[in-house]
This record gives C-alpha cells, structure tokens and sequence, in this order.
C-alpha cells in the first residue's frame, strides 16, 4: 500500500446519512490508512463508533466551537504510527511513522474565514516552514483564494487588498526568506558499498594533504553519490522483495535456472540492503549494549525516537526568569550561554589547597610531552575515539577515518600536527593525542588517594581506607581544644556570581584528616563563606569531633556566626544554623588572614 495513502475531506458535517455512505464507498474503493475530516460541525463522541468500526481506531481531534470548524485526523493503527505534536483550533500537526518509509510531518489546517484572525496562524506557519527539516505535507482549506478567477460567489465585492496579502503568504510559506539547510551527515551504511572507497579517494585526490578541502570536496561528491548511486534504502527494499516474490511466483509454473541464479543474487542484494537498514537505525539510536545482527530495526526506531523525545528542547528558562518558545530564541540565549561560560575571566583561586600536594614533573617528563607529535600517536588517537560517537561540524563520525585510514590517514596526520604547531585545538583527535600523552605521568603525578579516572584505579579500592579514616576521626572525639583545625573558604567569580566553597580538617601538626567542597550557583562571596562553614561544622557533628577551632579569612562571616544576624539579613536563617551547631559541637571560630589559611 502507497505510505500517501491518505483521504482529505471537507465534509461540511458528517452527522448525515448520505455522509456515511460516501464515507463506506470511499474507504471501500480507496482503502486509506488515514483520514483528514474538515468542518465537520459535530462532535466526536457522536460519530467515535461509526469509525472505530471502519477500522479508525486512533484518533487526533479538534471538535468543533459551536456548529463552526473541526478537525479529524484519524488513522487504522495497525499499519501506521501518528504522534500529534501540535494542535489548536485550526491547525493538527503530526509525525507519521510507517515501517519501511521515511518518517514525514503532516498539518491539517482548516483556517477561519475571517481574515482578521489568521495572523497567527500564517506567523505559525511561515516559522515552521523555515524550521522543518523532514518531508512535510499539508492539507489545508484556508478559505481564501489568490485571485479573482478562483472566488465562486454571487457577490460583485471583491477585496484586492485581501488577495494580495494572501498570495504573498503562501509564497513566503514555498519559497522561506531564510532557508535552513539539513547538516551534513555520514550514513555508516555508505561502508557496505562497493563503490564508496572511489569516491573517497576521489576526494582526498589532488589535495596536496590538504584535509580541510578534502573533506569539503567529499561532502560535496558524496551528496550526489547518494543520491545518484547508493539511493533510498527503503524504496530499495521494496523493489528488491516485489522482484523476488514474481520470480518466486513464476518458477512455481515451470523452473528456469536463468531466473534460480538471478533470485540468488537479488536475495544477497536484500540480506546486505537489510543490515544497511540495520546500520542506519543503529547509528541513529545511539544504542551501544545491543549487538547488531538480529535486524531488529523497530527496536532501534523505538530507541531513536525516545531519544528525540528526551532531547528535544520545547521551551528554555532565561535569565530573567522568562520562558523562550521561540526556536531562533532558544537557539541564540543557548550560544549566549557558552559564550559567557567559555569566556576569558580572571578566575579567583583558594589559597588553602596551594600547599596539598609538592608533586610536579621532572625535566624527563617535559622532554617527553614536548617531543614532535607522531604518525602512531595519531592514529593511536583516532582508535581510542568510539565509531558511532558523535559527529563534529564536518558531520563526520570516527567510524568514516578508521575504515577509510589508508587513505584519509596522511592528511589528518598532517592537520593534527600543524594545529599543534600553531597551538590551536580545534578537534576532539588533538584532545585524545595530549591525553595519551599525559596518561603515563598521571599516577606519580595524582595523589594516590585519588581514585577515579585513573587508569588501573576505582572507587572501590578507596572504602578501606575511607572506614579507616571515619574510625581514626571517631577516636579523637575526647582531645582537647585544638586538637583539630578546619580551615574554610568560599569564592566567587563576582559579586553575585557562580560560587563554590571547600574546607579542610586537619590536626595541629598538619595531618590532613578529611577535605569537603560544593558548588553553589548563583550566589555571593558572603554565602558561599558562610556555606563553607555551615557545611564543615555539619561533618564536625555528624562525626562527633567536638572541640575544633574553626578558621576563616572573612571576618563578617565569623561575626555574624557569632553574633547571630538581625532580621533583615537574607542569611538569617543559614546563620542562626551554624550557630546552633557551633555552641552544640563546643567549637571556636576565629579569623586568620587569608596568607595563613
């Protein structure tokens, strides 16, 4: 059955009998899979049954305000999946899904007659036109016309100015002021071809190792190879099992070896057209437990669209507390976002962690991380990068460099290692070549009480130690005071602005006992001192370690801990909890300048 299979009535009410039988003999000759119903001036639940009975067991609606409007969209659910995205009074949008087919958007629209209230539908519109990037279909009355020769009426009035306005929508709607191109994209399926490598080497040929224009001239070339040469895969299929089931059928009235060898070869044909199918849900699933090979690509489509689901974004909180609809406003607050985040800004450092650790590389060591970048390294560097991880901005995944290496190889080794020269890192291959090179330096330069990340270290070989440590901190609850120091601090990068805070506790001859830290958000200088210290005294008691001096280089904080603060204090309450856990764990808190914390 054609995927267009698809009926679009305006009815202008179907709760008529003569409605019923044409509806009974168009479905019968027609045999739609889905049906569009327009004005349809009664209500669903009157005519729910008539239809659950032809087989419309599913069911998008938008009834009718009065006697006025309404829209049906309504489809038999065991040959096509529609998911409704979008629906209001004159507009269903949805996404329709049919095993074997490409998915496609579809709007049914049925516009009011009066041209004052379709503003909105027509800004709609022209957005969404601008913005879609799958097949789109719609089926539409808007209940105008471009000219003169298609108005029927016995009225001789004729609104120019109407026809004008409306003819320029429709050409904005066809033809986008600002046309938005899909990025490119590598299809993995592209491998199983024959005649893929050619256009590869093609491409990298005559570029002088030039990798930037090889891959510009590979995306070109490869564009039209797909579509000339490689072809839809789906339509593939199609064609592929109709051939075999004619053949089939044919030999059942008299064998031809001829047509036994030609059902042979077109059966390899399908199996390698199946896995490509196969490899193109799998890449766009992302699935990386599931082992390819039992052709399960309804699992796969499943696992892509809850992707799609989880990820896409419908509406972003700004700064300032608004909600941003609009696609081109989430788009620009969400570049803003990381502008502000990756920009230059003269980061305030904790002074208490500078005399941690004594530890650094030796001058074997910078010998070894300033030595020329090699050929082994890099392609050492393009393995450990995972085949399906995601693409750059070229859209190309690792899987295109580790099959096509032989030839894309010199190139991309030459790039790499003129970045290098040039101390730009535009790419994740450059990453991957400095953190091998660091990896093997990385065990005597960490503290071994640091066990994630590190290669040959897990979490799990610190919990000894850790219950070591929590039975030596119970043990010292009888010292005196001062036998234990915590020393706090908390920074921010302006006043308010992103903040963190950290604390260390130690004894009087500087063994270090435990070390907390937190980041806060948005917020000042004061509260994340006054955090910092909060969250120290928290451990204090939560360990039973009474009789710690407690260290500060923010002298307000230490007041304000002490004194309490007055009822107009926005920390009040924050406050008023430190103190209460200060007098409770019998600690002191005192100032030091931030040179001696």
């Amino acid at each position: 059955m054609n995927s267009l299979n698809i009926l679009v009535w305006n009815c202008r009410g179907v709760g008529n009998s003569a409605f019923k039988r044409n509806m009974r003999e168009l479905i019968s000759t027609h045999k739609p899979e889905r049906l569009i119903l327009m004005e349809t001036k009664v209500p669903f639940s009157s005519m729910g049954n008539y239809f659950n009975n032809m087989g419309f067991t599913a069911a998008t609606i938008v009834d009718t305000i009065g006697r006025a409007g309404g829209i049906w969209l309504l489809w038999d659910t065991a040959h096509v999946s529609i998911r409704a995205s979008h629906a209001t009074n004159e507009v269903i949008q949805a996404t329709i899904h049919k095993e074997d087919y490409e998915e496609w958007i579809l709007s049914a629209i049925y516009a009011s007659p009066h041209p004052s209230q379709g503003d909105e539908l027509w800004n709609n519109l022209e957005e969404t036109t601008r913005s879609m990037e799958k097949p789109w279909l719609v089926a539409v009355d808007f209940n105008d016309y471009t000219n003169h020769n298609e108005r029927r009426s016995f009225s001789p009035h004729y609104n120019h100015n109407r026809t004008q306005k409306f003819a320029e929508r429709i050409n904005n709607c066809m033809h986008p002021s600002t046309p938005t191109s899909r990025p490119f994209r590598f299809e993995a399926a592209w491998l199983c071809h024959p005649s893929f490598s050619d256009v590869v080497k093609k491409s990298w040929t005559n570029m002088d190792s030039n990798l930037v224009e090889a891959i510009n001239g590979f995306t070109h070339d490869v564009k039209n190879w797909n579509k000339e040469v490689f072809g839809n895969v789906y339509k593939r299929k199609r064609n592929l099992l109709a051939r075999i089931e004619g053949i089939q059928k044919s030999q059942t009235h008299g064998f031809s070896h001829n047509l036994h060898l030609l059902e042979n070869n077109l059966i390899k044909q399908y199996n390698m057209t199946l896995f490509q199918e196969e490899l193109i849900w799998f890449q766009k699933s992302k699935v990386k437990w599931l082992t390819m090979g039992d052709r399960n690509t309804k699992f796969f489509h499943i696992s892509t669209l809850n992707k799609c689901r989880k990820l896409k974004i419908n509406m972003i909180k700004d700064n300032a507390g608004n909600w941003l609809s609009n696609s081109e406003n989430i788009k620009n607050h969400i570049i803003q976002y990381f502008n502000d985040l990756f920009k230059h800004e003269v980061t305030p450092m904790l002074d208490n962690w500078k005399s941690i650790t004594h530890t650094g590389f030796t001058q074997d060591n910078n010998v070894t991380l300033q030595a020329p970048i090699t050929n082994h390294e890099i392609w050492n560097a393009i393995k450990n990068i995972k085949a399906f991880k995601a693409p750059g901005r070229d859209g190309l995944q690792a899987v295109f460099f580790h099959q096509n290496w032989n030839i894309v190889g010199p190139s991309m080794c030459n790039f790499v290692k003129q970045c290098f020269s040039t101390q730009t890192i535009p790419e994740e291959t450059i990453t991957k070549v400095i953190v091998n090179r660091f990896r093997p330096l990385l065990s005597d330069l960490i503290s071994p009480n640091q066990s994630s990340f590190i290669p040959g270290r897990t979490t799990t070989d610190n919990i000894i130690i850790t219950q070591d440590i929590i039975h030596t901190l119970r043990s010292k609850k009888g010292k005196t005071r001062g036998s234990l120091k915590l020393n706090t601090d908390g920074s921010s990068k302006r006043d308010p602005s992103q903040s963190g805070y950290d604390g260390l506790l130690r004894e009087e001859v500087d063994t270090w006992l435990w070390s907390h830290h937190g980041y806060l958000g948005n917020c000042t200088s004061l509260e994340a001192e006054l955090w910092g210290l909060y969250r120290g005294l928290t451990i204090i008691m939560q360990k039973r370690m009474a009789n710690t001096e407690l260290e500060t280089d923010f002298q307000l904080a230490m007041q304000l801990i002490k004194d309490g603060a007055d009822s107009s204090c926005p920390y009040r309450a924050l406050i008023e909890d430190a103190n209460f856990l200060l007098r409770r764990c019998n600690c002191n808190i005192s100032y030091i300048p931030s040179e001696a914390n």
